[in-house]
């Protein structure tokens, strides 16, 4: 192996004749190649057996283990220039990602370690383009029933911002007053609905959801969105229950008419009358006459 293969491909002196490394080598020159004459369909897929095969092998010593996950780390970094070059943001960004998960669980000083001096650049790019990709929404999609209903997302956290400018710099005035008071942060307000389309660019994280629509049941859900992905979502929303209405009906009420009294009640109270009568009038007789002379005989 001349100087330039080992100080580009640092990792396959650790390797074995017959190992899957010293294939992946073979396999990282052809991609190199084609990656440089910018074929990237070909580079990619060599690219990726490259991963696959040093993905079977970790190293026996954990400083092998560390220098067999920067070998892996370097063909991500490839596999992600090739998907900038290709429009695949997404692609591009989920390598960036792992990269920068690897490169962390390094230890310090990794950067001296006898590897190919370009790694560590090729690591500082990605860990700028992944705070970029920070910044790349995710593209959701959804089916809805019934398909006029309202889809909203709660709060402005899930969707992307546009990128501000610097504030301009500060020019201090020799005759502006100092301010001693810090004005007081404004109170945060609570944060609001906001109608969504379909498909939307959102953030990843964790968002509510709300669909609603006219007679129908409204549905609130809790959605999480990952990171650089096309997801798709499905919401059903359930239809009202029917009223039941019950018709109250008022008939008028007529009077009842007063009953004819029978002609035998006639009768009998007339006779009653002449009866109190007169045992009225006796008594009065007997009250006027002396005591000695009333008689009143009863038959």
């Amino acid at each position: 192996m001349t100087s330039l293969s080992f100080s580009l491909f640092f990792f396959w002196w650790l390797a074995a004749p017959t190992s899957p490394e010293i294939v992946a080598k073979d396999k990282y020159l052809l991609a190199r190649r084609a990656y440089l004459n910018q074929n990237w369909q070909e580079a990619q897929k060599l690219f990726e057996e490259t991963l696959s095969l040093l993905s079977q092998v970790t190293g026996k010593t954990e400083r092998q283990r560390q220098l067999f996950s920067i070998g892996r780390s370097d063909v991500r970094f490839h596999l992600a220039q090739i998907a900038d070059r290709t429009n695949d943001t997404f692609g591009a960004c989920r390598q960036y990602a792992e990269i920068r998960k690897k490169v962390d669980q390094l230890p310090a000083g990794w950067e001296n370690w006898p590897i190919n001096t370009k790694l560590p650049e090729r690591f500082a790019i990605s860990s700028r383009r992944l705070r970029e990709c920070r910044l790349v929404p995710s593209e959701i999609s959804w089916t809805v029933t019934p398909p006029q209903a309202t889809v909203e997302v709660l709060g402005d956290a899930a969707f992307p911002k546009s990128p501000t400018s610097p504030p301009p710099p500060r020019v201090d005035s020799p005759k502006a007053p100092e301010k001693t008071d810090v004005p007081a942060a404004p109170a945060a307000s609570a944060p609001k609905w906001r109608v969504v389309k379909s498909p939307a660019k959102l953030l990843a994280g964790k968002f509510s959801f709300r669909v609603r629509a006219e007679g129908f049941l409204p549905l609130e859900q809790e959605v999480e969105i990952p990171s650089w992905e096309n997801k798709k979502l499905t919401f059903a929303l359930k239809p009202k229950p029917r009223e039941r209405k019950i018709a109250i009906i008022r008939r008028p009420v007529k009077p009842t008419p007063p009953k004819a009294v029978p002609t035998w009640v006639w009768i009998t109270v007339a006779a009653g009358a002449v009866v109190v009568g007169g045992a009225v009038a006796v008594g009065i007789y007997a009250a006027t006459r002396p005591i000695d002379r009333v008689s009143v005989s009863f038959r």
